[in-house]
């Protein structure tokens, strides 16, 4: 009876296979955004958290008491979502998650299927899906501070977006700057000046016939002879790739991740990721145990309070080699 009374209610539970969730919408309704308006310090966050999130794949739960369903249905939603729901609490703090009541069926919550009601101790997450328990799982970050890792680093991040959209925008609307003047002969006293018919011919064939490069948008033609100062590019470069790798090892401290496996700033230093093993094993270690600190305060809590005791096995986790004295 139990089980027929259970399939009854799973005909109306909401299907979540054949709809776009709705942060994922926004991102295909955003289209390209212009020049100097990219938005790199989330990418760059993004790929950091990254190295964490990325862990709950190589984590395997093993049951030790409680009840078995829940716990089934608690390892298939670490399973499905666990990565995307440490993404979220770096990003925003805290993450909704519904439970069916019936089914014990773990989900994510969107932001219109809950509502937040005003209490004396706080904001009270209430379903807008009948039949649904709500959790709340935020970090030990939030819980201190009322904001998110990325909330906080927000003011370094816009800092990173106007440094690397800067440097952007000149390459891409600066590009090479072409000064054509006529030349000057030495046994010449008088200077040579370009008639005007000659320097609208020039102009009409650069025109029409060249341009193929996408930065070369400006050639600057003179009618005489001047004297010519090159203004390189590549000193300012230099510089913002300095502010840029400033930024990005405070986001790195921030998250607690090993600088010698984040990428870009690897590539910035000049460094390959094939020759810096040494460094990438000896940050394992670090990476790992960020991780683990995550998963044990959202995790590991959560079904504690639910009653399950549970333990867990990541592949992969290195090994501290034992230093004898």
């Amino acid at each position: 009876m139990g089980n027929k009374i259970q399939n009854f209610f799973s005909r109306w539970l909401p299907k979540r296979t054949n709809f776009v969730p709705i942060n994922a919408a926004g991102l295909f309704l955003l289209g390209d955004t212009g020049i100097g308006m990219m938005d790199f310090g989330s990418l760059i966050f993004n790929n950091i958290t990254d190295l964490v999130t990325d862990l709950v794949n190589d984590t395997i739960l093993f049951f030790e008491g409680g009840d078995r369903d829940l716990f089934r249905e608690f390892d298939t939603f670490v399973k499905l979502y666990g990565d995307s729901v440490l993404s979220m609490i770096y990003e925003y703090g805290y993450v909704v998650v519904g439970q069916n009541e019936f089914s014990n069926r773990f989900f994510l919550m969107q932001p219109l299927e809950f509502r937040f009601v005003d209490k004396p101790r706080g904001l009270k997450v209430v379903p807008e899906i009948p039949n649904t328990i709500c959790h709340v799982l935020f970090s030990q970050k939030y819980f201190e501070k009322q904001a998110s890792h990325k909330q906080l680093l927000n003011p370094i991040l816009r800092y990173l977006n106007n440094i690397l959209n800067g440097s952007n925008t000149i390459a891409e609307r600066l590009g090479n700057l072409i000064v054509i003047s006529p030349k000057q002969p030495a046994t010449m006293a008088m200077p040579v000046v370009m008639d005007e018919g000659t320097r609208t011919d020039i102009e009409d064939r650069l025109g029409k016939g060249y341009g193929s490069m996408p930065s070369q948008r400006q050639a600057l033609i003179l009618n005489k002879p001047v004297d010519i100062s090159p203004i390189g590019l590549s000193a300012s470069d230099r510089e913002s790739l300095n502010k840029a790798r400033f930024c990005i090892e405070i986001i790195i401290d921030a998250i607690k991740v090993p600088a010698s496996q984040v990428a870009v700033l690897q590539a910035a230093g000049g460094k390959s990721s094939l020759s810096n093993g040494g460094e990438i094993r000896e940050g394992d270690s670090l990476r790992f145990a960020t991780y683990e600190r995550m998963f044990n305060q959202i995790f590991m809590n959560w079904a504690e309070i639910m009653g399950l005791r549970i333990n867990y096995e990541i592949s992969n986790k290195p090994k501290l080699e034992k230093t004898e004295i």
